[in-house]
């Protein structure tokens, strides 16, 4: 597989993270209240597993936004050695 096409499936991961990732934020999210002319949401209870996911998730983004940089530098020295 070439270089370029490497770049594209680095790429492509890290779409599929970020929409993975804000959509299981968004899941679950507690509640809060967005003005103080509403009531107070119910209260809920975060277990460890839950409140660990959105670290896990950034760190698995970070290590492929590592990769596509990777990519990028070896992309540009092959490019620009003479």
């Amino acid at each position: 597989m070439d270089i370029i096409s490497q770049l594209q499936d680095q790429v492509n991961k890290i779409a599929y993270l970020i929409f993975n990732t804000v959509g299981t934020l968004q899941r679950d999210a507690p509640s809060s209240r967005l003005s103080q002319q509403y009531p107070e949401p119910p209260s809920s209870e975060i277990n460890a597993a839950v409140a660990q996911q959105p670290m896990a998730m950034a760190e698995e983004l970070l290590q492929a936004a590592k990769e596509v940089l990777e990519f990028f530098a070896y992309l540009f020295v092959g490019l620009f050695s003479f």
